[in-house]
Order: C-alpha cells, then sequence, then structure tokens
C-alpha cells in the first residue's frame, strides 16, 4: 500500500476534530525522519504488534508505517480514547484477571494471544510493562513471533542486578562494592558490618529497572524503613520483592551509553547521554551527547561496548554508569550502575545528535540484519556514526489538577521535535506513567556554542508548547534550563534535591502570625488525595492521637512511591504516593494531633483532590487561617 493511502486509512480512524492535527503532525514527524539511517528495509515481517502505550507506542507506530508494516495496537479499556489507538493500523482490547488498569498490559498471555489473534509476525515492546520481561520474550517465541529486543537469556541475565554485577566484573567493567540478595534489613546490617563498608548506601530492587525501586540510607536507624519501602515498591513495580545494597556514590553524574549489538559478533555504540538531572531516581531533562572529556567517553564506551559483547548481546541496550567528580577529568571515576535491554524514553536525543533511527535499527536487527549491512558497524572508536550537534530532551509530565486538555499545540520550527501522546479533547489517566510529552530540541555543530544554542532552541520551544486544561511540569523544565549549573555543565544527581523546590518559582506556605494574648482556637484540616490512586493501607485510626511526621495514609499509582506533605508542595509531578504526613509549619515543637474520621478504605479507588483523612483536629497556632493541602 502507497504511504498516502495508508495515512488515509489511519486518518479515518480518528474522531473528528482530529484528523488535521494528525495530518500535521504526520507532516512534521516525517521531515524530521525522512534521512535518517537505517531505510527501506526488506524485513522477514510484514505486521508489528506494539505491546505498549502512549508517545513510545505512537513513535514505534511511525517508524513501522515509514518501513511499510502494519501496525496492531493493544489498549485496556481505560485507555481506549488514547492516542496510541488513533495512530495504528489496527487496535485490539487487552484484559487480564488481575485488577487495575494496568493489569492488561502485563498480561503475556493475553499480549502473545493479541498477537496471534491480529496476525502479528513480530512484537515490539517499547520500554517499561513487558519490555524487560525474559517470560514474554519466550513466550513470543515459543508463539513463532519474532521479539523485537533481546534473546529471552539475556533479558533474565540483566534483569537480575547481582548477576549483571558479576558479569560487569567478569568484563573488565568497574562496579560499586554491593551485596548478593538480602532477606531483612537485619541482613543488610550484618552485610555493612562484616564488610566494613560505611554509609551512605542504597537500597536497589534486585529485578527492577527504570529509577523504581531505589531507597537510600544515610543514617544508620533508616535501614529498617528504607529495605521495607524498597521491597514494598520493587513488589508493586515489577512483581518480585528481592533487593540487595550497593555503596553509595556522593557528588556524582549518570552518563550511560546507547549501544547496538547485531547478535552476530558486531556491536558499536552511539556516544552517550547525560541524564543527571533526575527527580527521585527519575530522569527529567536529558543532554547527548555529554560534554565530557574525549578520553572519559573513549574508556566509558569501550567498557559498555566490551560488556556487550561478553553477553552476546542482540538488539539496542543502553549501558548506564555513575561518574564522580568532573566530566572534564579524562581519569574521572566511573562505575557501572546497569543494563537497560530495551529502547530507552531518551533515545529521542541521541537519534537527533547521530541521524540514526534507533527504532529502525531494531527493526533491522531483529529482521536479522548486521550492523555493517546497517550502514552502523563500528568506525576507530567503536562508534556506528559520527556526531553532528547536540540534543536535549525536556520530559512534559502530568502533575494533580485538571482533567481535559482543552487547547493542545506542539511547538515546531528547525531542530524541533515532539515525541507525545496529547490531543485536545483527550483525558490523560494518572493511573498510567505521567510522561505525556517528550520535547526535543537539535542544534548543529561541537562545543559550548553549539550546546547553548540548543538549550536557548528547548527553553523558545518550551514557552509555545500550549497545554491547557491539565498541570504539566513546564516551569519547572524552564527553571532547569535556566539553571546556572546546567548552564556550566556542573549538574550533580543531587540537583533537583537542592534546586527542585526554587526551579518553578517555588511555593510559600502562608502561616498566620498569632495575635499577642490570643487564645488558641481549634479547626478543622483536611488531608486531601493529591492524585487518582488507589488506597492500599489506613495507616490510622479515628480517634487515634498523630505526631507531626507520622504516616497516615498509603496511596498506590504509576508504581512508584513518594512522600507527600501536608501544607507544602514538593514538586512531585508523578509518583506512587508512600504516604501522607503532618506538616509542622511553624518552628515550635512537634505536638500531637487528633484523627476525627479516616474517609477510606482498603483498594478504594481515590480521585485527585478527594478527602482521605477527611478532618485533622489541629491547634489554631499550626496554621490559624491557611487551609492545608497535600502538593505534588
Amino acid at each position: 500500500m502507497e504511504p498516502a493511502s495508508r495515512l488515509t486509512r489511519l486518518l479515518g480512524q480518528l474522531r473528528p476534530g482530529l484528523r488535521e492535527k494528525a495530518l500535521q503532525a504526520h507532516e512534521l514527524s516525517a521531515r524530521s525522519f525522512s534521512s535518517r539511517r537505517p531505510q527501506q528495509l526488506r524485513l522477514p515481517f510484514s505486521k508489528v504488534l506494539i505491546a505498549n502505550r502512549g508517545e513510545i507506542a505512537v513513535r514505534v507506530a511511525r517508524a513501522c508505517h515509514e518501513e511499510g508494516l502494519t501496525t496492531v495496537g493493544i489498549y485496556a479499556e481505560e485507555d481506549k480514547s488514547s492516542l496510541h489507538v488513533q495512530r495504528v493500523t489496527e487496535a485490539l482490547k487487552v484484559t487480564s484477571s488481575k485488577p487495575g488498569p494496568i493489569a492488561p498490559y502485563l498480561d503475556v498471555q493475553s499480549v502473545v494471544e493479541a498477537a496471534k489473534r491480529s496476525g502479528a509476525e513480530a512484537v515490539h515492546p517499547g520500554y517499561g510493562f513487558l519490555s524487560e520481561s525474559a517470560d514474554f520474550a519466550a513466550a513470543c517465541e515459543d508463539a513463532g513471533i519474532t521479539f523485537i529486543g533481546p534473546r529471552p537469556e539475556t533479558i533474565a541475565l540483566l534483569g537480575d542486578k547481582v548477576r549483571a554485577r558479576e558479569l560487569a566484573m567478569a568484563s573488565d567493567v568497574p562496579v560499586l562494592k554491593g551485596s548478593p540478595f538480602l532477606s531483612s534489613w537485619v541482613a543488610a546490617r550484618e552485610f555493612l558490618e562484616r564488610e566494613s563498608l560505611p554509609l551512605p548506601i542504597i537500597f536497589k530492587a534486585a529485578f527492577g529497572g527504570g529509577g523504581r525501586g531505589m531507597r537510600l540510607v544515610r543514617e544508620d536507624d533508616e535501614l529498617n524503613e528504607a529495605y521495607e519501602r524498597c521491597t514494598s515498591e520493587a513488589k508493586t513495580a515489577f512483581g518480585n520483592g528481592s533487593v540487595f545494597l550497593e555503596e553509595f556514590m556522593e557528588d556524582a553524574r549518570h552518563i550511560e551509553v546507547q549501544v547496538l549489538a547485531d547478535g552476530q559478533g558486531g556491536c558499536a555504540h552511539l556516544y552517550e547521554r547525560d541524564c543527571s538531572v533526575q527527580l527521585r531516581n527519575q530522569k527529567v531533562v536529558e543532554v547527548a551527547p555529554a560534554r565530557i572529556h574525549p578520553t572519559l567517553r573513549k574508556r566509558i564506551s569501550e567498557c559498555a561496548v566490551r560488556l556487550l559483547l561478553k553477553c552476546q548481546y542482540r538488539g539496542v541496550g543502553t549501558v548506564e554508569f555513575m561518574v564522580a567528580g568532573s566530566l572534564q577529568d579524562p581519569d574521572a571515576r566511573f562505575v557501572f550502575m546497569e543494563v537497560n535491554p530495551r529502547i530507552q524514553v531518551e533515545h529521542t536525543i541521541t537519534e537527533e545528535a547521530t541521524d540514526v533511527d534507533i527504532v529502525k535499527t531494531q527493526l533491522g536487527i531483529a529482521g536479522g540484519f548486521k550492523l555493517e549491512e546497517l550502514s552502523l558497524g563500528p568506525g576507530a572508536d567503536l562508534e556506528a556514526s559520527k556526531l553532528r550537534g547536540f540534543a536535549i530532551q525536556a520530559r512534559v509530565s502530568l502533575a494533580p489538577g485538571g482533567n481535559e486538555v482543552s487547547k493542545y499545540q506542539e511547538p515546531s520550527g528547525e531542530g524541533v521535535r515532539v515525541d507525545a501522546a496529547l490531543y485536545a479533547g483527550g483525558k490523560p489517566s494518572m493511573h498510567y506513567d505521567p510522561l505525556v510529552g517528550k520535547l526535543i530540541c537539535y542544534a548543529p555543530g561541537e562545543g559550548d556554542d553549539a550546546f547553548q544554542t540548543c538549550r536557548k532552541r528547548t527553553i523558545t520551544a518550551l514557552d509555545s508548547y500550549i497545554i491547557d486544561g491539565v498541570n504539566t511540569n513546564k516551569p519547572t523544565l524552564r527553571g532547569i534550563l535556566h539553571h546556572p549549573e546546567f548552564i556550566n555543565n556542573e549538574v550533580l544527581l543531587s540537583f533537583m534535591a537542592r534546586h527542585g523546590a526554587t526551579l518553578a518559582g517555588g511555593i510559600s506556605v502562608p502561616v498566620a502570625k498569632g495575635r499577642g494574648g490570643a487564645a488558641l482556637r481549634r479547626q478543622k484540616l483536611p488531608v486531601m488525595s493529591p492524585l487518582e490512586a488507589t488506597v492500599i493501607r489506613s495507616c490510622v485510626a479515628e480517634g487515634a492521637e498523630v505526631e507531626e511526621g507520622q504516616l497516615l495514609v498509603l496511596l498506590s499509582a504509576m508504581k512508584l512511591e513518594t512522600e507527600a506533605a501536608v501544607g507544602m508542595e514538593q514538586r512531585l509531578s508523578h509518583g506512587r504516593i508512600l504516604g501522607l504526613r503532618i506538616a509542622n509549619f511553624t518552628d515550635k515543637p512537634p505536638r500531637t494531633l487528633e484523627v476525627l474520621k479516616v474517609a477510606v478504605t482498603e483498594n478504594q479507588t481515590v480521585g485527585s483532590g478527594e478527602d482521605l483523612v477527611a478532618t485533622l483536629d489541629a491547634d489554631s497556632h499550626m496554621c490559624r487561617e491557611q487551609d492545608s493541602y497535600v502538593g505534588t
């Protein structure tokens, strides 16, 4: 089928009012990608099921359509109006025996059955969900369906973070000191004592990734709670609560290398990305390439290629490192963190910086092509391509508040790209990843002048990115791009912890000044849910006395645990809310409060702004005139 007729058919599936926007988006993406390598592939499959949702499903569908492939999308009932459903050739509903809107996307049997029912000959897993499931990759192979990713045994190896660290050591790649699996926080303490490993340390999910299932411990009395929280989050996010610990590298940078491997002896890299701007281990703004000394780049990239060759890797993958000290130090210490055996959210900026289409590269490798046949064979420094400039990605995520996108307009122009899944009239659900758009900007050239041009272009594009009707983190992104540490290549992993509260202009919580001699009165303070979520557990009973800082309610949303506080805004635009805590608005000693009513029960779904612990009886000197609220 000719591209024009295929586009006509796809546009015909869209609701009235969306066709013109979709056509404009298609034309923009076609201009951006038409010259990218590889292209015009002759693949052994013609129909691909995309086992994902949101912007990555839209991105994969675009690459497939450009190569003349038919696409099949999947969706849960709660997700049927999402844009990815409208951007594929056909879409099938998937279900699960387990409750919740995420479960269908994680149901191996349901997704594989959908692929078989549709006649799909290949499956692209995207990122998240089943992309790192060895069972899913094996089930596809057993069904005679090509899995566009690594072999099942490779996924299993790299998904076990303890075994992956052993692989790194066997590949002569430096690692941090770490433990085997830990059965309890007591076992963690015993390991620290036995190995004379000082704090701080970090607990990590043994079968996790993507920044989830991690807890930093700086004090000995934090071991118990950190272990329990890490185990809980790992079980929720990955279905396996196994954890281990590693020494924690202070004042580090997150540098990751994009690697391509054909599984036939060919392996090369597409340089590195600086992903040091992170909020609770979730990346926010990324840069490619890193502003790094050439010798340090060579050392890190050689380690990445060597490690993936060691495990006979097939597909595209990312090897993540932490780097201590300045990126301009050729002898800077770096250590291996993990391998992500899938496409990354931030693959976009590597595409812009190298002019290589990474999704099409995945298709080619899955189709049996060698890197040389894709014109991506390794060069003198094991590179698959030359650098052509800088690219920056700003992740646009939902924040609590709003329900329906009333106006949506993406920025455009030279060097501007948007990968998104929003549209006017859409109602994004907080059940899923809050990432709704990726703003990617590119500027050609080398050195600081090229980077600053790219940064300024990103700011201009961000200012013209219109998303009305829902709240997003755009103000925070703007603050990051303007910050001197970002401008001067000085961002560390602690950047958001140190500056996050002020990046969007900060928020002040008015505290009423007590009048001299005024008698204290008591008032009711509601504690509300900051987002749509499921109640895991109510931790207090009606009539109980609670202290400031005490855990009140556990909520689950988007598989990530985060703390929220009453009366202050932490600007955490997404996450699984660990609990609601009473905040001390004054410099007075902590006081005792009385729980008047608990308004929720376990497994109840609550909306943004809905009362959890409906009212609290508090001394008026805590907050005489200011209503308490939860901000994320």
